[in-house]
């Protein structure tokens, strides 16, 4: 993998698959290691293995970054609507993905 740098797109292996992200720091491994180790803690196990670059985003899959959240957003509302009022469940919806 090339050097990555703060606000690259990147491919990421995540907790489904692989997601789309985006670079908000860079570490040498080193550092990475260090600091992993001291959050392992507050970590569950599931986060433990997410998050590591798979490889550098193509420029079609940053394109279609803007209409994910669109998609995201949408699915919100209809889940909440859904939820709430329609089958009238004690709920509050938080997040979709």
């Amino acid at each position: 993998l090339t050097q990555v740098q703060s606000g690259d797109f990147v491919i990421v292996q995540a907790d489904r698959g692989e997601d789309l992200g985006v670079v908000t720091e860079s570490f040498n491994l080193q550092a990475f290691m260090e600091r992993r180790f001291a959050m392992r803690a507050y970590m569950d196990e599931e986060d433990q293995n997410v998050g590591y670059i798979i490889r550098i985003a193509s420029s079609t899959e940053t394109k279609l970054l803007p209409e994910k959240f669109q998609d995201e957003e949408m699915i919100f509302k209809t889940c909440e609507n859904l939820a709430i009022h329609t089958y009238r469940l004690p709920m509050t919806v938080v997040d979709v993905e």
